[in-house]
């Protein structure tokens, strides 16, 4: 699978948190950072974005900044659309990774929603790690004259950051319903 342009940021961002470098010495390829990726996504459809206020001299209110309440991490690309659902066009100083996005003409409302897609790092991060640790749990420890190499340090650090990671996933919440449950009159 090619790695998507409108992921460029995104990857490198995970690829940063974990330390995988790239280069010779890189563990996961783009393509594999965006398979986990896309493993994490939320499909946002139609979020009110909320507008920053731009208040001229006289009290007239004008919307060119819009954010999300959901956050960061927002894949690039996604529609900016009005409340009839009309295509809004963006300024180049959009960023989505920042859930920030700036409008080419001043709107006089601030009715604004995004289609598109938002990606739990947190969690990617967490995943990549865990499979990271797999690839060197088999690895062990030895002596070499003076030197000490032990692995033991590299799996309790991956530990430590994996435990960081699953600590800022987004949260996931369910409903279970008993089966067996005996409901009393």
């Amino acid at each position: 699978m090619a790695v998507r342009s409108t992921m460029k940021v995104l990857i490198a961002d995970v690829r940063r948190k974990i330390g995988d470098s790239t280069g010779p010495n890189q563990v996961f390829s783009d393509e594999d950072i965006q398979a986990v990726l896309d493993g994490v996504r939320r499909n946002v459809n139609y979020q009110r974005l909320t507008g920053v206020p731009k208040i001229a001299p006289g009290g007239t209110v004008t919307y060119v900044e819009f954010e999300s309440d959901w956050g960061t991490t927002w894949e690039d690309g996604g529609d900016i659309v009005d409340a009839s659902y009309n295509p809004i066009p963006l300024a180049a100083t959009t960023d989505y990774f920042a859930g920030r996005w700036v409008l080419a003409n001043p709107r006089t409302t601030d009715d604004v929603m995004m289609v598109g897609w938002q990606y739990d790092t947190a969690q990617a991060c967490g995943d990549l790690l865990e499979e990271w640790l797999a690839k060197v749990k088999d690895q062990y420890s030895f002596t070499s004259g003076n030197r000490s190499f032990d692995r033991g340090e590299q799996i309790r650090g991956f530990e430590a950051a994996i435990k960081h990671y699953r600590a800022r996933q987004w949260l996931a919440v369910g409903t279970f319903t008993r089966s067996d449950e005996v409901v009393s009159p």
